[in-house]
């Protein structure tokens, strides 16, 4: 989400289409999050035909409640697993559509123990981003919201869905007026498994191991504590450039990383967001440039200092990082999740560390 103010300082391309029916539209909706795009100079933003002809029978009050149904399921504006693993917090996915003009969408399940879930605002000046492959923009497409724990034998979970709007203040300096754009219900299927193991298949072996171990960059810096000590600060990158994608696609990465000394595990950090691989590389749009990728950072446990004083010490610490299913079904397009194991040696950034410690 981003001000509406933010897009008046870029230039808006709308591509002339033949009349379509409102079905034809819904069929024809990108993903949420990609109805206006950057082109290559990243100066120009181009608008999603079916996209902008559908905003404007939203507006007209043009679309029946299936209609309604469909549209927020095919564009992904409401996301979720059709099978979960039974002990699981059961998680959806919620994206206010561009196309909706703005506003509130909000998720109450009637499920007892369960909770609503919302995205939007009703401030009146926010609204919607683009989509800027080449950057930032495409950081923020996981976005998951626990409802609560399924009930054995749930089939579906069934909400209500509230769509939300403030229409802008008068010239006089009144509030805008909230307004509901829709409101109906919508089912969701599920089906319950006894582990992720019977959701999604794993995956591990030679090649995916080496392709997890290309995409995670090692850094360590140093960070000063008492009386102006350096001590070495770890940081894990993951790094998500189109080639990576290509490797890792529609692979679900949910990670735990431990500090090892030798075989003794000093200190863990499980990878709280799975990444979603598929969603952010869904690919050029018409005109636009291909992804180029962005890196998510992983705080490793602190190391002692010591660590990095003698070649012998430096040796003996290590990350292993393995793949884990909890969070796995969070990445809504996965067709697997990664289950192996990597060793990343720290000897040879501890040594850059000393040296540069040494330089002080």
């Amino acid at each position: 989400m981003f001000l509406q103010a933010f897009l008046v300082a870029a230039s808006t391309v709308h591509v002339a289409q033949e009349p379509r029916s409102i079905d034809q539209l819904i069929d024809a909706l990108p993903p949420v999050g990609c109805e206006t795009h950057f082109d290559e100079s990243g100066k120009v933003l181009t608008s999603d035909p079916a996209s902008v002809e559908l905003k404007e029978l939203v507006a007209n009050h043009a679309l029946t409640d299936d209609q309604w149904r469909r549209a927020l399921r095919t564009s992904g504006a409401i996301r979720w697993s059709p099978r979960w693993v039974a002990e699981d917090p059961f998680l959806v996915r919620l994206r206010i559509p561009e196309w909706v003009g703005g506003g509130r969408l909000t998720l109450t399940p009637r499920n007892d123990g369960m909770v609503p879930a919302e995205d939007g605002s009703l401030d009146p000046q926010f609204g919607c981003g683009p989509c800027d492959p080449r950057g930032a923009m495409s950081r923020f497409w996981w976005s998951g919201h626990e409802l609560g724990p399924l009930p054995a034998g749930t089939r579906s979970v069934m909400c209500d869905v509230r769509i939300e709007r403030t229409s802008k203040p008068s010239a006089r300096g009144r509030s805008g007026k909230v307004s509901t754009v829709w409101q109906g219900s919508i089912d969701l299927e599920v089906e319950l498994a006894g582990s992720i193991d019977a959701v999604l298949p794993a995956v591990s072996g030679p090649a995916i191991d080496q392709s997890v171990r290309d995409a995670l960059e090692l850094v360590v810096e140093a960070i000063e504590i008492d009386y102006g000590e350096l001590v070495p600060d770890i940081e894990l990158k993951l790094r998500l450039d189109a080639d990576h994608q290509s490797k890792l696609l529609e692979t679900a990465l949910s990670l735990e990383v431990e500090l090892m000394r030798d075989a003794e595990v000093v200190g863990e950090k499980t990878w709280a967001i799975a990444v979603e691989l598929s969603g952010l590389g869904h690919g050029p749009h018409p005109g636009a440039a291909a992804p180029t990728g962005y890196a998510l950072t992983c705080e490793v446990p602190p190391i002692p200092a010591e660590a990095s004083r003698t070649p012998e010490e430096r040796s003996r610490w290590r990350l292993r990082v393995r793949g884990i299913g909890r969070g796995a079904l969070a990445v809504w397009n996965a067709k697997r999740y990664w289950k192996g194991e990597i060793s990343i040696l720290l000897a040879d950034a501890l040594a850059a560390f000393e040296a540069d410690r040494a330089k002080h």
